[in-house]
């Protein structure tokens, strides 16, 4: 394989990437170093949650198999993974992340609409200040 891979494995909140030319290499490496950092956190008593695990290949090729382990149990292969805030998809053209955020924002807009009836509640101009706006887009922990 002569095209340009890059696999990001992550667990919680480390990352761990390679940018290399070969998927074959790539893996090997990887999971060379998923087993040295297994064997540090075990040393120093931190355990990986697998359930917070996932690995995605980042390439615009369809042929990306990859097999992972961490203590001989399967890492999930995925084609999208949230990190820091930010969904990475498989191709990097972000089409995730602006889901995810239009998702995150309707859920927003409703809760605008549950509390600015036409009869009763907030009324709209109150709930189109800066403050408010600011408010509800970037504090409310809504879909978490």
């Amino acid at each position: 394989m002569c095209s340009l891979f890059t696999l990001f494995s992550f667990c919680d909140a480390t990352d761990y990437g390679e940018i290399k030319m070969n998927i074959i290499y790539i893996t090997k490496s990887i999971q060379n170093n998923l087993d040295r950092i297994s064997t540090w956190c075990d040393t120093w008593g931190f355990k990986i949650s697998l359930d917070k695990t996932v690995a995605v290949v980042f390439s615009h090729r369809t042929n990306t198999h990859v097999d992972l382990t961490i203590n001989n149990q399967v890492v999930k292969i995925d084609n999208k993974a949230k990190f820091i805030g930010l969904v990475f998809d498989s191709k990097l053209n972000w089409n995730e992340h602006i889901k995810y955020l239009e998702e995150k924002c309707k859920k927003r807009l409703n809760l605008m609409r549950a509390v600015s009836g036409n009869t009763w509640g907030a009324n709209k101009k109150s709930l189109l200040t800066p403050s408010m706006v600011v408010a509800l887009c970037a504090h409310l922990p809504i879909g978490h």
